[in-house]
């Protein structure tokens, strides 16, 4: 209780000393006159003060004090966005703005030639405000996809895990360019907390969580294709402090159609472990430094080039379970990467030059496990996109994707003898893959109903590489205004990473179809989906046999909506039947759930402040029990045996409820914004997994994160 009174004196503080708040109050409606519900309305400075419009088009934005400088936003989707001068508004007046459906024409075709040319077929389309403005994203771009139905993430990270499928099945698109490991604090087992990508750069975010689009290539689930800002508004300075955090970010135009984007950030623990150490108990420290920067050139009329550098330094240290063995593990690590773009747009078509490249190091101990590894990676793809009158786009591509990992580690000699005393070997390994592909992908509109595509993609098989051929089509209805549906297919073949269990390049496959549909209202918004997964291949784990295949079937339906004016309700359902077939038999899957369920609540009133409680509840997770043990005189440890029923048992129900609060004050040329989050409202002991004695007699529970309190405050200025 004490946190939450703190949270609200926090608040509270940085009301009383704001000044009062002018509000800008209007109206958004069509063409026809009728009301647009749920609009993004927002001054392109602060975004972060954007309200959406309510169910009779009505909305009610703060002003900030520099608004004669700035430019206010009215957007939907499907209509052409409304923008006006911050000094051509009127005090007192009521603005009514009239939003104007979306045309195609030649002669808008070098500007829609720079959209993902599969775009249309996304399941999802994030902007910034999108992602400010969801509770479940902890203004995370990655975090906010598990909001959504399709994400089945369990562990509490920003991976994207989609429709049932391993997070490393799905992939991660900057600008083009793959992102391996998109997140950060990254464990042996990929699981990590948030993305390492900064929202300010987002442009825009697409999510497909079936049958990803060919035109990007190594994903056999699903994949999230992130496109950096390729306009900026204005100069802008942000400052931000939290409890375990300092950051700024700069924004600065460099000409016309040119601009820099600079931020950097230094996060660490002692606050924010020492106001949460009770719910704590096995977190010891964490840092990190990171510095980002993301440039766009004008070049010349549709020729521009565009570079994204980002790097990082990381530590971490926390107590956990490895089998009978609890001790503290340790991490640091150092990675750096760059997107570059080039790209050169006529009426004809488009050219582009995608190129990134990726070092890191890692180095991890743990018990007897010390783990040093290198990674260098190198992405390169040459794509032209081109038009076929004017209903019909198509894109043909190379891409070479060249890999080195390098391992210098002390492993266990057996999988569970982890203590520092049990016998280890040495483990020195070189791996390297170079791999080319060529790919096509067609998209075709018949009138203003259907929409079609399709895609091939082909690897060219290098020092006796087997040779896979991935193919996919899509077909759109929009039978009426604001209904749409998608049907989708493919096969799909993945190259899976080497990784600390399984030193090697693996091929794995999928095939998939699913059925979306959408509606977009004038008062609320639904999705349902139903889809069909058969993969090939599993994440390697020593202590279990791989499964021969897997199958998933899904149920997924959303809908979000207005209450009244300045409350809004999102809820989310899904069931995912997951079964494997292990040497003939049929058994139960790792992400089996009757039901997975995902609410938010907010109250976004600009006179006031922003309030939102959010929950997410699932079954326990599935897992093969431990039923017996033996002691093993070389390895000095006892063994564990394990069921012969793979997921045979079940943790107890996870519920999570979290709490956050924000407050958005219009400052002199630009804001001043506190915020605040309290996770896990009710301190609920969510169990991660089981914790046993020596013997592999069961002593209890290790648990998810328990209430924790975080708060932190953002000033921007504009100049």
């Amino acid at each position: 209780m004490y946190k939450i009174i703190f949270l609200i004196l926090f608040l509270s503080w940085g009301t009383g000393g704001a000044p009062a708040q002018d509000l800008l109050r209007g109206v958004v409606r069509d063409a026809q006159g009728e009301p647009i519900f749920a609009a993004n309305v927002y001054f392109q400075s602060t975004p972060q003060g954007g309200v959406i419009s309510d169910e009779n088009g009505g909305f009610a934005l703060a002003v900030p004090p520099s608004r004669t400088t700035d430019t206010l936003i009215v957007s939907f989707i499907g209509y052409q966005a409304f923008r006006i001068a911050g000094g051509q508004l009127k005090e007192q007046v009521a603005l009514e703005v009239v939003l104007q459906e979306q045309a195609a024409s030649l002669n808008q075709i070098v500007i829609q030639a720079q959209d993902p040319i599969a775009s249309q077929f996304a399941l999802k389309t994030l902007n910034k405000l999108d992602i400010y403005t969801n509770p479940l994203a902890a203004a995370d771009p990655l975090r906010a996809i598990t909001s959504l139905a399709a994400s089945s993430n369990t562990d509490e990270s920003a991976n994207p895990v989609l429709r049932g499928s391993d997070a490393s099945r799905s992939r991660v698109i900057l600008n083009g360019v793959p992102v391996y490991r998109p997140v950060r604090n990254s464990q042996l087992n990929n699981i990590g907390n948030f993305s390492l990508f900064n929202t300010e750069i987002v442009g825009s975010m697409q999510v497909y969580p079936s049958n990803p689009p060919l035109s990007y290539g190594n994903s056999s689930a699903g994949l999230v294709e992130i496109e950096t800002q390729n306009k900026l508004p204005q100069n802008q300075v942000q400052l931000s402090a939290g409890l375990a955090s300092l950051g700024a970010f700069v924004s600065q135009k460099l000409g016309e159609e040119s601009f820099m984007q600079v931020y950097g950030n230094y996060q660490f623990s002692r606050a924010f472990i020492g106001l949460n150490r009770s719910n704590l108990p096995g977190l010891d420290d964490f840092g990190n430094q990171d510095l980002g920067l993301n440039m766009r050139w004008s070049l010349g009329k549709g020729f521009y080039a565009n570079l994204y550098s980002y790097a990082i330094r990381e530590r971490y240290r926390f107590t956990t379970e490895v089998f009978s063995l609890e001790d503290q593990a340790r991490a640091r690590s150092r990675r750096v990467f760059q997107v570059f773009n080039l790209v050169k747009s006529t009426r004809m078509g488009q050219i582009s030059l995608n190129h990134g490249n990726n070092f890191s190091q890692t180095d991890y101990r743990f018990g007897n496990i010390h783990s040093d590894n290198g990674i260098r990676q190198f992405n390169t793809s040459l794509n032209y996109r081109g038009f076929l009158g004017k209903n019909t786009s198509y894109q043909l591509g190379v891409y070479q994707d060249y890999s080195h990992y390098r391992y210098d580690n002390l492993n266990p000699v057996y999988f569970y003898a982890v203590s520092p005393q049990a016998p280890t070997e040495v483990l020195d390994s070189n791996l390297s893959r170079h791999q080319v592909e060529i790919y096509e992908f067609i998209s075709t509109d018949f009138g203003q109903k259907w929409s079609f595509s399709s895609g091939l993609r082909s690897n060219i098989p290098l020092r006796g590489q087997s040779h896979y051929l991935s193919s996919q089509m899509s077909l759109s209805f929009r039978p009426w205004e604001g209904h749409s549906f998608l049907l989708s297919g493919g096969r799909y073949h993945h190259i899976a990473q080497p990784n600390f269990f399984e030193l090697t390049y693996r091929q794995l496959d999928a095939d998939q179809v699913a059925l979306d549909y959408q509606y977009q209202g004038d008062k609320s918004n639904w999705t349902a989906a139903v889809y069909y997964k058969q993969e090939s291949g599993a994440p390697f784990r020593p202590e279990l046999p791989s499964p021969d295949n897997r199958r998933l079937w899904g149920l997924e339906v959303s809908w979000q909506g207005d209450l009244l004016p300045y409350l809004n309700l999102y809820l989310a359902h899904s069931m995912i039947r997951d079964q494997i077939q292990q040497e003939g038999s049929n058994q139960t899957g790792p992400q089996h759930y009757a039901w997975f369920a995902k609410a938010a609540l907010s109250y976004n009133n600009p006179r006031v402040a922003s309030i939102s409680l959010s929950y997410i509840g699932r079954p326990g997770n599935r897992f093969t029990p431990i039923v017996d043990s033996r002691y093993n005189e070389t390895a000095q440890a006892y063994q564990p045996l394990y069921a012969s029923d793979l997921n045979s048992a079940q943790l107890q129900d996870y519920h999570l409820l979290s709490l956050g609060l924000s407050k958005y004050m219009p400052l002199k040329s630009g804001a001043l914004i506190l915020y605040g989050s309290l996770n896990n409202l009710l301190n609920r002991k969510n169990q991660r997994n089981q914790v046993f004695s020596p013997d592999y007699q069961v002593e209890g529970f290790a648990y998810y994160s328990q209430q924790t309190l975080y708060m932190g405050m953002v000033w921007m200025f504009n100049y």
